[in-house]
């Protein structure tokens, strides 16, 4: 017995120096394997020592594999037989080859039973070795050439890794750090700190701040620094991460890599970046100016043409040639407002207002205003509403507006026999919103299945032959998905070439909040009874055209009209004159509108002032009421709706 337990203890001392070299997770299935080897031999022989030996050379050879898995070896061991090895897996190992005691085995210690059993035990899920074949490959290279192969792919990817012990003090790294951080080789490298000489000093403190709190506190980091003596910036990652027990850190590893190359497309596409961002303001910036350009003459023609119609005493021929130009403008004005639109959706310059307004009203201004339209091509125009839809909903009204205008417009214009139909359903409802379902209905010319998704991109229609006989430009559609996009919704179709086609919106607004802005709708009343009589108003502009449109514009609503051509000539008027109401033109020369009303108001006048720009603009929006603009309108504009914000500023009956 003495014998027997002098060989168990001469066979785990060895093992067990081995074992500091192995991760923490294989020690207790090696432990358990030793114990089966070590107490089932009858006759004690030193070779026992050597059979351990062998075992464990193959066993730190398997840990070196490289694991397709994963696996860390810094976890803790595992409640399990991770080798599933079975109480007869191991019979007992007769050295000096006579027959086993346990279970008659017969086993002789060969070399290629020894590499059979061990396979055996290692074959199965650590994630260390992917198949017997593999393992048996790997254990016939030497150190050796382990170490010239790690050298070899170190140098093909460019890294190196490091190790530093805590407890020891012992820090080790590769041989492919010098060559990384172009370290010279009679250099001898002791530490982390090492390295610091070579990297460039900006980057210096902020590497060993985080080395320092990898090592002291745990913290992981990536840094990549650029090192210094070199003709040109090279870039060397840092992959720093420490290994910890329960309580504290007992050692850091990590990894340099080169990553010059990645560095360098790195700043080749933020150079891109910049170039197409700065491409796109000078096209967003083109756009908006040749919008400004085109809608400044279309104010006065659009303007003149609603003045002219307004007479009684007409030829009626004359009657139809002012009605042709004021349908071209219209239509100019669609082509303009869509161009911009999609302009500022593409450089992200639209966001969503959001404001308490009435829904029913809404749906039904939109029915009313495209209703003479569907008049027009003999089409019957439908509203159906479900009972349960809101009266009122916080949301962005003029952004649905848009959304229906383009799909109604869309579906008449599409549409020659039957009809057009607006549904709107309730699909869900909480305490705190509504899901809106939004459906255009019409029997129109349909689109084929293979198009469908194509006409929500920009510039497409269903074919050629759309354009050509109905016109457009095949933004609309594009337009409307972005919008819908931003309202986080969805737009969806359902059509049959030859039957029609339907488009469904789901939209969700929230209920009414006391804290927002309310729209408010007022009694309908006729523009032609409405009177601005003794309301003086100041129309400021330098374009003589514009001048005369507004002027008479107010003149025919009974207003007392005052005008100027800049800020200057304003000011001087302003300060002799009391006005009740003000419209300012931004863009003029000398002192434009902008530098105008914060004159206006530096000398202390609360008079209502309401800027007049061709600038569709949310940035110039914000920016006039900033400034102390009380009101915003587009050129060219519609009567109704300037007189509505007349009415409003002023506080009487606006006209819907």
């Amino acid at each position: 017995m003495p014998n027997r337990i002098t060989a168990c203890r001469l066979g785990m001392h060895e093992f067990y120096l081995e074992l500091f070299l192995i991760p923490e997770i294989c020690q207790r299935e090696l432990f358990s394997i030793m114990k089966k080897l070590s107490t089932n031999i009858n006759t004690p022989s030193n070779s026992l020592v050597a059979v351990a030996d062998q075992l464990m050379k193959w066993f730190k050879i398997i840990l070196e594999l490289p694991s397709s898995r994963g696996v860390a070896f810094n976890q803790k061991p595992v409640q399990k037989n991770m080798f599933h090895i079975k109480e007869d897996a191991i019979t007992k190992f007769e050295l000096d080859r006579t027959p086993g005691l346990n279970q008659g085995n017969d086993i002789p210690l060969t070399t290629d039973l020894q590499l059979e059993a061990l396979t055996k035990f290692l074959s199965s899920p650590l994630g260390l070795i992917e198949s017997k074949k593999r393992f048996l490959n790997r254990l016939s290279l030497a150190p050796g050439k382990t170490a010239k192969l790690i050298l070899e792919t170190e140098h093909m990817v460019k890294a190196s890794s490091l190790e530093y012990n805590i407890a020891g003090q012992e820090f080790i790294c590769t041989e492919n750090t010098y060559n990384l951080l172009r370290i010279p080789q009679d250099k001898i490298i002791t530490g982390f700190h090492s390295f610091l000489p070579y990297i460039m000093e900006e980057d210096r403190d902020t590497l060993k701040s985080n080395w320092n709190q990898a090592v002291t506190l745990g913290f992981e980091f990536d840094q990549v620094t650029r090192l210094t003596n070199s003709t040109k910036n090279i870039w060397i990652k840092f992959k720093i991460k420490p290994i910890c027990d329960d309580t504290k850190v007992i050692k850091v590893i990590g990894t340099l890599q080169d990553v010059t190359e990645y560095k360098e497309n790195e700043i080749q596409l933020q150079a891109d970046k910049i170039k197409a961002e700065q491409a796109l303001k000078v096209k967003s910036e083109f756009i908006s100016l040749m919008s400004h350009e085109i809608r400044t003459p279309l104010n006065a023609i659009m303007g003149l043409t609603y003045l002219l119609l307004q007479e009684e005493d007409m030829a009626v021929a004359h009657r139809e040639h002012l009605q042709s130009i004021n349908f071209s403008s219209q239509n100019l004005l669609s082509l303009v407002n869509k161009t911009l639109d999609f302009s500022r959706i593409e450089a992200g310059k639209i966001e969503l207002e959001k404001v308490n307004f009435p829904l029913r009203d809404l749906l039904r201004d939109i029915h009313r205003s495209l209703y003479v339209r569907a008049t027009d091509k003999q089409l019957a125009l439908e509203l159906a509403i479900d009972p349960n839809t809101p009266e009122e909903v916080a949301g962005d009204p003029s952004r649905l507006t848009q959304i229906l205008n383009n799909l109604i417009s869309n579906a008449i214009k599409f549409t020659d026999i039957g009809s057009v139909k607006l549904s709107v359903n309730v699909v869900y409802y909480s305490s705190q919103d509504w899901v809106m379902e939004f459906s255009v209905a019409d029997t129109g010319i349909g689109i084929p299945e293979e198009q469908q998704q194509l006409i929500f991109e920009s510039f497409v229609q269903a074919n050629v032959s759309t354009h050509r006989q109905y016109g457009g430009t095949g933004l609309g559609l594009a337009i409307t998905k972005k919008i819908v996009e931003l309202h986080k919704g969805s737009i969806n179709i359902e059509s049959e070439p030859g039957k029609g086609s339907v488009f469904t919106v789901r939209l969700r607004y929230a209920k009414p909040q006391p804290t927002l802005v309310t729209l408010q709708k007022s009694d309908a009343i006729k523009i032609k009874d409405s009177k601005l009589r003794n309301v003086k108003v100041l129309v400021i502009d330098d374009n003589i055209f514009n001048k005369m449109v507004a002027s008479k514009l107010l003149t025919s609503w009974q207003a007392e009209v005052d005008t100027a051509e800049d800020g200057f000539t304003a000011l001087e008027k302003i300060k002799s004159e009391t006005y009740d109401i003000i419209l300012m033109d931004l863009h003029m020369p000398g002192m434009n509108g902008f530098e105008a009303i914060t004159a206006i108001r530096n000398l202390g006048l609360q008079v209502p002032i309401i800027a007049l720009t061709a600038n569709n603009s949310e940035e110039e929006k914000n920016q006039i009421l900033a400034l102390g603009g009380n009101d915003y309108l587009t050129k060219p504009f519609i009567p109704k709706v300037l007189y509505n914000k007349l009415a409003h500023h002023l506080h009487f009956a606006e006209i819907i």
